[in-house]
């Protein structure tokens, strides 16, 4: 192994720590929630309840169910029956067990499969770990989000792996605090302006937006008056990153 002289420890010590999201960051759960949720809104169909009326009630209700049950799996099951048993209730009809059953299974899928890798997930932290620490924070459940890494691939590239059931100003802050990470020679790269931009742009962080695909819970969030870089994708990170760094 080559040895390091002085001036390469220092700069190393000085690089810039990158704080990567997970979920539809570096792989895609989105499509497999849209699945999921195709089914379920395919099986209420078939029961003989309004596609639109189901759609509208169990988007908002799942967005509700996050104050109380957090990014768990258990919360998309039970919106998913919660909703079902809702609309049988208000029709007069009694639930079926069979039904309740298939409804569940179709809820356990998003968290069955393995989701797909993000283009570039591996080029790009490939390439950045050689310059710069990288950092994982993501938000769900432990089991679930360690196994989504470990099915990724990319549990090698990261300094630090960070599991917390949410992400926000609060949790940026003591992150820092933690690590103890320069703010400003900080960056958050993730998809989600409520998870991943707003709250690391509050805490000092620079922050590169990439935006997917989200849901009723995200909807309606602005950027805050710090603002973001904006990426097509995450092969764009490392030449934004380099440019700032000069």
């Amino acid at each position: 192994m080559p040895r390091i002289t002085p001036e390469q420890l220092r700069l190393r010590k000085k690089a810039p720590v990158l704080v990567f999201d997970g979920d539809d960051t570096l792989w895609f759960t989105m499509p497999l929630y849209r699945r999921a949720k195709e089914q379920f809104f395919m099986i209420m169909q078939l029961q003989g309840f309004d596609r639109g009326s189901v759609e509208e009630f169990f988007e908002n209700l799942d967005a509700k169910n996050v104050r109380r049950l957090g990014f768990s799996g258990r919360r998309f099951s039970v919106s998913m029956l919660a909703t079902y048993r809702t609309f049988c209730n208000n029709t007069g009809r009694r639930t079926d067990r069979a039904v309740e059953i298939k409804i569940r299974r179709t809820a356990s899928q998003v968290f069955d499969r393995k989701p797909l890798l993000a283009p570039f997930a591996t080029q790009t932290l490939n390439r950045l770990q050689k310059r710069y620490h990288l950092f994982l924070l993501t938000k769900g459940e432990r089991k679930v989000q360690n196994k989504r890494l470990d099915s990724s691939g990319l549990r090698r590239f990261f300094r630090r792996v960070i599991i917390v059931p949410d992400k926000n100003f609060a949790v940026f802050k003591l992150v820092s605090k933690r690590y103890k990470l320069v703010p400003h020679n900080t960056w958050s790269i993730g998809n989600s302006l409520k998870s991943d931009i707003n709250p690391a742009l509050r805490a000092g962080f620079s922050a590169i937006w990439i935006p997917y695909q989200t849901w009723r819970y995200e909807e309606g969030v602005q950027l805050r008056k710090w603002k973001p870089i904006k990426a097509q994708s995450l092969r764009e990170v490392p030449r934004i990153i380099n440019a700032k760094r000069g």
